[in-house]
């Protein structure tokens, strides 16, 4: 290739190009509403559901008994096929917003078919929770007068007759009566505009970002085709070089990725209760076991399509070689000699 200072550059710049290509595709990949539903579909997050709400009952210090109750009700009762349905479509709608693919956030929340279950089936699921979580208050002093919020159990009253008191007491009407039947997030975030701004700038610059290295890198590979076009194997080679060089570091970062994203999880479960691990351990393992996969094919692609041309440049040299090696006149001793004779 002539030019080879300009060629070694160009190629320098492409390499980071490609390398941006590849870390803005992936990023772009893990953060779709595809990708999202399926961690968590996969990590059999609706079927978990009693057990997440126990956790996020269990979570504050400061939920008082009666919201304790109702979160682990509601645990119980939402069915998790309709939960999966409205998270999908309901996901689907948010990231389309994050993304600027939609004017306004339309994500609701249907709990009609919760309400249905409150009012047919809340009384013989209550019971056992109501009990479960009585264990865990104290006893009041004797002098206590009775008051609205539970934090104790009645100094004249055993466990199970306090349980069966505040079972008489419960009327599924009440707790309904809390309930609409849409929630509308829109309803609780009056600006999703300012409140979402970060998240949609991030999404704008992963595609500006996407699309800008597609063209820097088709307008470098150009520039290659214009310097080597006396010498079509040297186009394959650099541009060849250029495509392994980032795809061999983003292999490198997939192998890595794993390993210590697991020790960066480790850390922040420190902080999180044994409920709350157990709960969101396996939506984060199938997160980053995702996000390695999707590394891996990027990487790989580019890098193996970056070996495929450093291979078809070894051949595009060797071929011409071997074409006028083969087509090459090959004097014969009968045609020497027959020029001598016609000298004679």
């Amino acid at each position: 290739m002539k030019h080879k200072c300009l060629g070694s550059f160009i190629v320098f710049v492409l390499i980071f190009s490609i390398y941006g290509f590849i870390n803005f595709g992936v990023l772009g990949a893990i953060t779709t509403a595809k990708f999202l539903n399926h961690a968590l579909s996969s990590s059999n997050f609706y079927n978990n559901l009693p057990n997440f709400a126990n956790s996020l009952a269990e979570s504050s210090e400061n939920q008082s008994f009666q919201s304790k109750i109702f979160i682990k009700l509601f645990g119980q009762l939402i069915e998790p096929a309709d939960l999966k349905a409205q998270v999908e479509t309901n996901g689907t709608v948010f990231i389309g917003y994050l993304r600027n693919e939609r004017p306004t956030l339309d994500v609701t929340f249907d709990l009609r078919n919760l309400k249905t279950a409150v009012k047919a089936k809340s009384a013989s699921f209550l019971p056992p929770i109501i009990t479960d979580e009585l264990k865990n208050l104290p006893i009041c002093p004797a002098d206590q007068a009775p008051r609205e919020a539970i934090d104790c159990i009645p100094a004249n009253a055993t466990q199970s007759d306090f349980a069966n008191q505040l079972m008489k007491n419960y009327d599924p009407d009440d707790l309904l009566k809390m309930l609409p039947d849409q929630f509308k997030l829109a309803d609780y975030i009056k600006n999703p505009a300012q409140t979402f701004y970060g998240a949609r700038l991030f999404y704008t610059i992963l595609k500006i970002g996407f699309y800008v290295d597609i063209v820097l890198s088709l307008i470098f590979i150009f520039f290659l085709i214009l310097l080597g076009k006396d010498n079509p194997s040297s186009i394959f080679r650099w541009t060849g070089v250029a495509l392994m060089i980032p795809g061999g570091l983003s292999l490198m970062e997939s192998f890595l990725s794993k390993p210590l994203a697991n020790l960066a999880t480790q850390q922040i479960y420190t902080g999180l209760k044994h409920e709350s691990i157990q709960f969101v351990s396996p939506i984060v393992d199938k997160i980053i076991s995702g996000s390695t996969q999707i590394i891996l094919i990027y990487s790989g692609a580019v890098f193996f399509l970056g070996l495929i041309l450093i291979i078809i440049s070894f051949i595009m040299r060797n071929i011409p070689q071997k074409v006028v090696a083969s087509t090459s006149p090959v004097q014969t001793p009968s045609s020497t000699t027959g020029g001598l004779t016609e000298a004679k």
